[in-house]
């Protein structure tokens, strides 16, 4: 179906296809807040889906809410979290190597100076990880 949509600026203005009707009607609206930039963003895009700005914003969330595709920008701080702490793991492996290898070769006279840098380095890693670990639980992580 086809309809005029009356808005208050000229981008979106036209006739546009609506989101298919649902009998009973839907039966909940939900309010969302933009900046002048994102609302006409969404008017350009909707236009050029021939959709109406709100049918549009409705169908990208409904399809970002069945797919499981994240919007860029909408990852929550627990899955930044998580990403952090797969980083913080692969450093503190790495330390761990660097460290076992400085052990063989105790030789070297500025190894000593290395050993003591890698030895603070993997407690402020370890401190680090406490508090990713506290900052997770915080965020419902478990």
């Amino acid at each position: 179906m086809r309809q005029p949509v009356v808005g208050t600026s000229g981008v979106g203005r036209g006739t546009v296809r609506r989101r298919k009707r649902l009998q009973p009607a839907r039966g909940y609206v939900m309010r969302i807040k933009l900046s002048v930039e994102e609302r006409d963003q969404i008017r350009a895009a909707a236009a050029q889906a021939g959709m109406a700005p709100a049918g549009f914003t409705a169908r990208a969330a409904l399809d970002a809410a069945v797919t499981g595709v994240v919007p860029v920008g909408a990852r929550s701080a627990l899955e930044r979290l998580v990403g952090f702490q797969v980083e913080l793991v692969a450093v503190r492996r790495c330390l761990d190597l660097l460290r076992a290898e400085m052990s063989s070769g105790a030789g070297d006279p500025a190894a000593g100076a290395v050993a003591e840098t890698l030895r603070r380095c993997g407690e402020a890693a370890e401190q680090l990880t406490h508090l990713s670990g506290m900052i997770h639980r915080r965020l419902g992580g478990g």
